[in-house]
């Protein structure tokens, strides 16, 4: 990070001060004389990261000004991963990442307010018991999931908004023996991180405290946007043996081009290997022929 203003000495003192009690990753936000803060050691394939808990607990605590806290820049002390970088660019504003530690010399009078995990989700379990009772899937297919994921986007009640519209999307994960392992459903007019592959990945990493698993899918009704994208491609224990089938395409410019595609900024950026880079894992799955039958 460039010192070019006594605003950068001010955010250097602020990450030197962390430094010096917090000895986990960290990220932090400042915003009239008010510095929101999270800790948190950064996992692999753990759906939570500093940035993740920060943004989502500030639309949480705070939701209305949420907005205007987050178009100020985010500070982390570790590289933003793809995942944290899907969830700034959608719900966020800016980011950056500070290597250099040194104090300023700067006392800092702001409060600090710690964000924390406040996340509690329905039993996992019974929440699938009763969505298998409820559809019949005995084909387990891709149109059997589907199927599926477009009938519970419906159930979605659109109630008055605090963010962007909330759209009827849901989505299902499915593992290789074709057994549904999670299902998430927009809220995003709650909270705007809470798209439905994030309530997806969120929920099933809650209740298993593990990465999506090899070889297994994604049923969702709308292409994934950056967010989602990015939080995906971080979970997967495998993303070279993995696959994410959506039925609408999106044309909005957060889900145009993401981590998923390829040739992306965002794929180039974060693959490791050639078949990283190469592989395809996103495609569109319709229902157009299917669909008569299932509704017999």
């Amino acid at each position: 990070m460039k010192l070019s203003s006594q605003f950068d000495n001010y955010i250097l003192q602020i990450a030197y001060n962390f430094t010096k009690k917090i000895p986990n990753e960290f990220a932090f936000i400042s915003f009239a004389n008010k510095i929101f803060y999270a800790q948190s050691t950064l996992e692999p394939k753990k759906p939570y990261s500093p940035v993740t808990i920060l943004i989502q607990g500030i639309y949480r605590e705070y939701p209305e000004i949420a907005l205007t806290i987050l178009r100020n820049k985010i500070f982390t002390n570790y590289p933003p991963t793809e995942m944290c970088l899907g969830m700034v660019k959608v719900t966020a504003k800016r980011i950056a990442y500070i290597n250099n530690f040194s104090d300023q010399n700067i006392l800092i009078h702001d409060q600090t307010f710690e964000i924390t995990l406040q996340k509690k989700d329905k039993n996992l379990q019974e929440e699938l018991t009763f969505i298998s009772e409820k559809y019949d899937y005995k084909h387990k297919n891709e149109f059997d999931f589907m199927y599926i994921a477009q009938n519970l986007a419906k159930e979605i009640i659109i109630e008055k908004e605090k963010y962007d519209s909330c759209r009827q999307v849901a989505c299902l994960l499915i593992d290789s023996n074709r057994n549904i392992l999670s299902f998430g459903l927009n809220e995003n007019s709650k909270n705007k991180t809470l798209h439905a592959e994030i309530n997806m990945i969120q929920k099933f990493y809650n209740q298993f405290r593990q990465a999506i698993p090899k070889g297994s899918s994604i049923y969702t009704t709308l292409k994934p946007c950056k967010m989602c994208a990015g939080m995906i491609w971080h979970c997967a224990e495998n993303i070279s043996d993995f696959k994410v089938y959506f039925l609408n395409d999106d044309p909005g410019s957060m889900a145009k081009s993401t981590v998923l595609n390829c040739n992306s900024i965002e794929r180039l950026r974060a693959a490791k290997s050639e078949l990283e880079k190469n592989i395809i894992i996103e495609l569109q799955q319709g229902l157009s022929q299917e669909i008569s039958y299932y509704e017999k």
